[in-house]
């Protein structure tokens, strides 16, 4: 699967839901559980909010450049996620150009589309729009450490991990993240 198809498909859902994109790490994040669950084979390595992947930030901005996608830059007060601070948010849409492309890959591989709008509505229904960024932040963060240990793991050593990876998450944040991970079906 190409990487275009699945930042395409996951802009038109957050739109079929009547939400938007607001900032890099909650699209990043979005676009890692739906790998995750569907192995798109999309690579992701560990950055500052939680596995981050280049060839991804790579194409949305091509995908701007290519007038596709809408990309609104709002600077904001820094935003703390442990350690690393965002002082600008990043909303995307998708412009008409991209809702036309988007309209003609879901006529070829709608399955696809169908994937991306199933994850993208657990996400919504799992958390409200104000904590989203976070919890999806540290639910990946979580999520990576448990795929990287390949084997169970609880809190302590999650948070351990976390730890040495250079990733702040409170026991809360953790237990919140581990309800989070269940509500879209991965094993925790």
């Amino acid at each position: 699967m190409r990487v275009t198809e699945v930042i395409l498909f996951t802009l038109d859902s957050f739109n079929s839901f009547n939400e938007e994109i607001s900032g890099r790490t909650l699209l990043q994040k979005a676009i890692y559980f739906i790998n995750t669950i569907y192995n798109f084979g999309l690579e992701f390595t560990p950055h500052y909010y939680g596995p981050h992947s280049n060839e991804t930030s790579e194409e949305i901005q091509g995908l701007v450049a290519a007038g596709f996608i809408e990309e609104v830059n709002k600077k904001l007060p820094p935003l703390d996620f442990g350690g690393a601070h965002e002082s600008r948010l990043y909303i995307y849409r998708l412009t008409e150009s991209g809702k036309k492309l988007v309209e003609h890959l879901r006529s070829q591989i709608s399955d696809v589309a169908n994937k991306v709008e199933l994850v993208v509505g657990k996400i919504l229904e799992a958390d409200g729009t104000e904590t989203r960024e976070k919890t999806l932040s540290i639910s990946a963060k979580m999520h990576h450490i448990l795929t990287l240990t390949k084997r169970p793991v609880d809190v302590e050593e999650i948070l351990e991990e976390a730890e040495v990876i250079g990733w702040q998450i409170s026991r809360e944040e953790a237990i919140k993240a581990i309800e989070f991970l269940k509500k879209l079906g991965l094993k925790v």
